[in-house]
């Protein structure tokens, strides 16, 4: 593998992980404005999500360079748990992202019957 290959690979890696990262940085944003159960919830699924989410890009491809192994079925142990994990991760945020819909949704809106605001 040359070097453009490797340079290639970690830039994809990197990319694949930026909507996880920003997903992560939304809610932590939501948790500082405005500290909810729902905001924790959605904090914890998406760092799970990341965390397996790095697992799959990294974690793999040095499980099969580094340790040797040449078949599916020799880090098929590895991904059990792995996916149990992040479907986990993936329910708790959507509790919590219905959670916050659900309190957005039924919150009431406050009209202006005064006119235009500013005027």
């Amino acid at each position: 593998m040359g070097l453009l290959d490797t340079v290639l690979s970690v830039l994809q890696n990197v990319i694949s992980v930026v909507p996880s990262v920003a997903v992560l940085a939304a809610t932590i944003y939501y948790i500082s404005k405005r500290s909810a159960p729902e905001g924790y919830l959605m904090a914890i699924g998406s760092l799970i999500g990341l965390l397996t989410h790095l697992f799959y890009t990294v974690g793999i491809p040095l499980i099969t360079r580094n340790g040797g192994v040449d078949s599916y079925s020799m880090y098929q142990a590895y991904l059990l748990p792995v996916g149990i994990i992040s479907t986990i991760g993936a329910v708790l945020f959507a509790i919590g992202l219905f959670m916050l819909i659900h309190k957005v949704v039924k919150t009431p809106v406050a009209t202006n019957t005064n006119g235009p605001s500013g005027y």
